[in-house]
């Protein structure tokens, strides 16, 4: 009569109750571990939101590229914190200056840079980013180009 080796068990966690309130194994893996440091949930205040953020830079910066459940996190994660910024906090509208000065520092760019890249004079951009001066049809075409932006972005 032959006996029977024993079958090695795949490595859990102990038994963590559900959301349903019923206890199951948990497999490790980088997902769960993930659910365990920030578990994905509707944010619902401005520290929660701070901590959320604070995980999705995390996994941004991380050098190990993510699999591929959490990377389905970091979306899941980023959706929630997207709704609650639409719903809690207040955009300021900000008009096309202001937008091509962020571009500019952003980018770690000068003005003149932009100007010329563009095909736009510097007195003219200088002009638009202090106010004085309207961008036009032309201004607007050349700086989506070379910003590699819709349009949309520079209308007022």
């Amino acid at each position: 009569m032959k006996t029977k080796e024993p079958v090695a068990k795949k490595e859990t966690k102990p038994a963590q109750k559900s959301d349903t309130g019923v206890s199951a194994p948990v497999p490790e893996n980088g997902y769960m571990a993930l659910i365990r440091l920030h578990r994905l949930k509707p944010i619902r205040s401005h520290e929660e939101l701070d901590a959320a953020i604070t995980r999705l830079n995390e996994l941004l910066v991380r050098s190990k590229s993510l699999t591929e459940e959490e990377y389905d996190y970091l979306e899941c994660l980023g959706h929630e914190i997207e709704y609650y910024e639409e719903e809690n906090i207040p955009m300021r509208r900000v008009g096309p200056p202001e937008s091509i000065r962020r571009l500019i520092e952003t980018r770690e760019l000068t003005a003149s840079e932009v100007a010329r890249g563009a095909g736009i004079a510097v007195s003219t951009l200088s002009a638009i980013l202090n106010g004085k001066r309207k961008l036009n049809l032309d201004h607007i075409a050349r700086l989506a180009r070379y910003f590699r932006l819709e349009q949309a972005y520079f209308v007022d």
